[in-house]
């Protein structure tokens, strides 16, 4: 069937066509022979996107729902505000309907969605990410946002990118589509702490009328007033301005919205973790925790020590290459990967495992890996060729955007270098580098982190005799266009002749993520230092 659209309606050795059965789903089409005769593969887009198709920014890829034009009504029978889910492989997602329009949402933190309740409930093995990055006041962002409280008056204000809570005068009530404040028949109450100059007023502290217990604002009369959070299992009492006990009565979200500081006051011993600091005024207290437990500065408790494995964040693509098989214990294990042209049977072992060989005519493609990242993975452990020098050969790279103008993540080797290139939107298009030297014919591993305002690149061979670390600050999600993520080439169509900067010689390991675990960032610092 899709192969049958593709003939109809493509005009190009590529192209991408809508599914008109799913719009969060596209049809790349792939010319295989002359004579009009495709092969149709079908992607899915981004957890909370539709297929956009070409924007005017000539950017292939998926957007947010209220920007496309869909043709399926997924609201059609289906209440105001109800909650439900589209069979997404991920326990926190849902989608809503909110005027006829289908938004996508997530449960909070040890949460998941129950399409049988509608909503959200406890479930402590839940431990997937929310796909969808949902934050206020973003640089380069809208002078205004929605305020989740439903309250037709409120909303953000993002004066100099620091927001605060305010009100549309009486009368009037705040409009989402257009961001302005219009007399639409709005006669809510504004929250008294949402007056102008509230903090002059002897006020330190005053609550955000929104769906979470913990958030608050604080006043700093330097930089701005301040998002912050209560520990988990607290909520804010404006009374006292501070931070009391949740009960059973109340009725909100234990979830600290992304942005937001966390307070706790509690301080940790750096020397000892089964030890925590209590402050009473300028008096500092060392209190022990409870025998067996550790204190934990992110819960701002002492906490049972449970030797399980820390499952915040799970290893996308984790792929052993072995005999022309790829053996595969990623999260993402079960994604079909795209392979273009042929592999050479492998003759020389490692780690017990032949691996691959590649010519230079072979590279493979993972459709899953299309949305923004804001943090990112990467270790590949190769052998290149003694030909590795001559021009460019990709190891990992978002060859979607080499149409485009150029690749907002790229992993290659170039003159002698292993070269990491990036694009983040707070760069504003701006491709940063950082580059270090490999050898040639020789077993080494390149490791790529990006995570907490820094990119770093780490290239060592298994024999100890080369090593070295590069690095910079960097800020701002790598946007990724449609087509994914690929290794070892840039490949257009399923023709080996095609693949473009291919990679020659060995390949026994690859890993990738979108997110990063605190692990690995030890493990980095362990075997690179930090840059």
């Amino acid at each position: 069937m899709t192969d049958t659209v593709c003939r109809n309606k493509c005009r190009t050795e590529l192209c991408y066509l809508a599914d008109e059965t799913d719009c969060r789903r596209f049809i790349m089409c792939e010319e295989v022979a002359p004579g009009n005769q495709y092969t149709a593969t079908v992607m899915q887009c981004a957890y909370g996107t539709f297929w956009a198709g070409l924007q005017v920014e000539r950017t292939i890829s998926c957007d947010s729902p209220k920007n496309v034009n869909c043709s399926i009504n997924y609201c059609q029978g289906r209440n105001e505000g109800e909650k439900f889910d589209l069979q997404d492989s991920n326990c926190k997602i849902y989608w809503e309907c909110s005027s006829g329009v289908l938004t996508p949402s997530c449960c909070g933190e040890l949460r998941k969605f129950d399409p049988k309740a509608k909503a959200c409930v406890a479930d402590l093995t839940c431990y997937d990410q929310c796909p969808i990055k949902k934050d206020v006041c973003l640089p380069n962002g809208p002078a205004t946002e929605p305020l989740d409280d439903a309250n037709c008056r409120t909303y953000w204000n993002c004066g100099d990118k620091n927001p605060l809570p305010v009100c549309c005068e009486s009368g009037m009530g705040y409009d989402p589509e257009t961001a302005e404040c219009k007399a639409n028949g709005c006669t809510d109450i504004c929250p008294p702490q949402y007056e102008k100059d509230i903090c002059k007023k002897g006020v330190q502290k005053y609550d955000i009328q929104d769906n979470h217990c913990r958030t608050y604002m604080q006043c700093n009369a330097e930089l701005g007033d301040e998002r912050w959070c209560c520990p988990s299992g607290r909520k804010f009492d404006s009374g006292t301005e501070g931070c009391v006990p949740l009960e059973e009565a109340d009725k909100c979200n234990d979830y600290c919205p992304p942005g937001y500081k966390e307070f706790c006051p509690l301080e940790p011993v750096p020397t000892n973790s089964s030890k925590y600091i209590t402050v009473d005024g300028k008096i500092k207290t060392v209190m022990d925790c409870a025998p067996g437990s550790l204190f934990d500065i992110k819960t701002c408790t002492c906490a049972e020590r449970v030797d399980v494995p820390d499952n915040s964040c799970n290893m996308e693509l984790d792929i052993v290459f072995d005999d022309g098989k790829m053996v595969r214990s990623g999260a993402q294990k079960k994604t079909q990967i795209i392979q273009y042209g042929q592999l050479e049977n492998g003759t020389e072992p490692v780690n017990n495992r032949l691996p691959f060989v590649l010519n230079g005519k072979a590279n493979f493609e993972v459709p899953f890996a299309q949305q923004q990242y804001d943090n990112v993975f990467i270790s590949v452990y190769f052998k290149p060729a003694n030909n590795a020098n001559e021009g460019r050969q990709v190891l990992v790279s978002n060859c979607m955007n080499l149409d485009l103008g150029a690749p907002t993540l790229d992993l290659s080797l170039l003159n002698g270098n292993v070269q990491l290139q990036v694009v983040t939107i707070d760069g504003a298009g701006q491709s940063d580098v950082i580059q270090l030297p490999f050898q040639v014919n020789v077993w080494q591993e390149a490791r790529v982190l990006y995570t907490n305002g820094t990119l770093q690149l780490g290239v060592q061979t298994n024999t100890g005799s080369g090593k070295g670390l590069a690095g910079m600050p960097l800020t701002g999600g790598v946007t990724v266009a449609g087509k994914g993520l690929e290794f070892c080439g840039c490949g257009q169509i399923g023709n080996e002749e095609i693949t473009e900067n291919g990679f020659v010689g060995l390949l026994a390991e690859l890993k990738f993520s979108k997110c990063v675990k605190q692990l690995w960032v030890d493990e980095f610092v362990e075997t690179f230092g930090s840059a």
